[in-house]
């Protein structure tokens, strides 16, 4: 309980904190927030925990013709509010998706095997502010900070088509969406950006190359025993690695503002 009412004065805080932010922001750079902006998002070198398991995995099946692969890269899309100018930009309440799907596949006993592992990414940004003060042949260089995201994993498997019976990746296991904001954690980005072009007087273009520090959470949301013990039932009391996943990672983004 006393975890629960410190993050909530936190992100009270700094909500707050964002809100000022962004009215001085408006003022200084002179953008308005009439915009949207959209593209593609990706997530890397993250999920350690995540890229041990299915190592793991492939050890112990000598047999597969086709293994997981160690990446843990995850692509998608992001949408929200924006804009950005020669001076800077903004963007509020954007709003993320990213997956990873990955095979493993082979013959043991004269049996076919399928394993298919997906996982995927749900986030969302209150805001994210940009300054490009250096400029050089009509790109915008500089970089920012969004101070206060939430994002939450989920992971799920087949064998062969089917989902397990039992447990949290079977078939009735599926969590909704108030369960999942309950469940998601927060997270501070720091970024360099590079943007062309401005969205009051046209399309503008954006990328971004960030650093996502994801808080460290009490409870086990990014603990993968489970999916260790349903992807390896015979040995995963062998595994000697933390199955503790930790969600800090890099990314980049491509987005226009229009």
């Amino acid at each position: 309980m006393k975890v629960v009412l410190t993050s909530t004065l936190i992100a009270l805080h700094l909500l707050f904190f964002c809100g000022n932010a962004e009215a001085q922001f408006l003022k200084k750079t002179g953008l308005n927030l009439k915009g949207v902006t959209v593209g593609y998002r990706s997530n890397f070198f993250a999920m350690e925990a995540y890229k041990d398991i299915k190592m793991f995995y492939n050890d112990n099946r000598p047999w597969l013709d086709s293994e997981f692969s160690p990446s843990t890269y995850m692509n998608g899309i992001e949408a929200g509010i924006g804009t950005t100018n020669e001076k800077g930009g903004i963007a509020v309440l954007s709003f993320s998706f990213c997956f990873n799907k990955d095979v493993a596949k082979g013959t043991s006993n004269g049996t076919e095997y399928k394993r298919v592992l997906k996982s995927r990414y749900f986030g969302a940004e209150t805001i994210d502010i940009w300054l490009t003060p250096l400029h050089w042949k009509g790109f915008n260089i500089g970089g920012g900070i969004m101070p206060l995201g939430l994002h939450y994993y989920t992971f799920n498997t087949k064998l062969n088509g089917e989902k397990p019976e039992l447990g949290p990746y079977a078939e009735n296991a599926k969590v909704d969406a108030a369960e999942a904001f309950r469940r998601m954690a927060m997270n501070h980005n720091i970024h360099l950006d590079i943007t062309r072009g401005a969205s009051n007087t046209g399309i503008g273009l954006h990328f971004q190359f960030f650093y996502q520090y994801a808080s460290d959470r009490r409870n086990t949301d990014n603990e993968l025993l489970f999916l260790n013990m349903e992807l390896n039932p015979n040995s995963y009391q062998y595994f000697n690695k933390r199955s503790l996943m930790k969600a800090s990672c890099f990314g980049m983004k491509l987005m226009l503002l229009f």
